[in-house]
């Protein structure tokens, strides 16, 4: 039987082994798609509200870490060893890839991924080759989304403040 754990190590393995990332600082490429695609699995089980249930419980588990710390996703400075493995790693990373999917739309993402899984098949890769994937597939340039969600520390931190209109006429 699959399910969203088996579906998770799956492409753990997948992302880690049909494509290597080149040092420990690109670890993200292997680790966000095991964390994503078990997302996306859900999805398509349950639809997009199981979707947007498992990636809320990926921000949660990520924001709570980044009390502690926060850090690039690429990265070749940790404080210990358990930062190589980290919500960084996996839940921010689900997040930063679900992000592209959603700013390119589906087809675009899901066609610049195939040609970086055939592109690089065997390979030894960085972020910089997904990165150029998913731009030659979509005409888009990613170079400031990479800039400040794959190697920018941490999360925007947005304060914001609701004015309702006045809704009732003359008053």
């Amino acid at each position: 039987m699959v399910d969203a754990t088996l579906v998770r190590k799956m492409a753990h393995a997948y992302f880690g082994n049909g494509v290597v990332s080149r040092h420990w600082d690109h670890g993200w490429l292997k680790s966000a798609w095991g964390a994503y695609l078990e997302c996306c699995w859900e999805e398509d089980q349950k639809g997009p509200e199981a979707l947007d249930s498992f990636l809320w419980g990926k921000a949660e588990q990520y924001f709570n870490e980044c009390e502690s710390y926060q850090r690039p996703l690429v990265t070749n400075e940790y404080n210990n060893s358990r930062q190589l493995l980290d919500c960084h790693v996996y839940q921010g990373g689900a997040w930063r890839l679900h992000m592209l999917r959603r700013g390119m739309g589906d087809v675009l993402f899901w066609q610049g991924v195939a040609n970086y899984l055939t592109k690089y098949d065997q390979k030894v890769v960085e972020t910089e080759d997904f990165r150029k994937e998913l731009e030659a597939v979509s005409g888009m340039n990613l170079t400031c989304f990479f800039d400040e969600w794959i190697y920018g520390r941490g999360y925007p931190e947005l304060k914001v403040s609701l004015n309702q209109p006045n809704l009732v006429p003359g008053s």
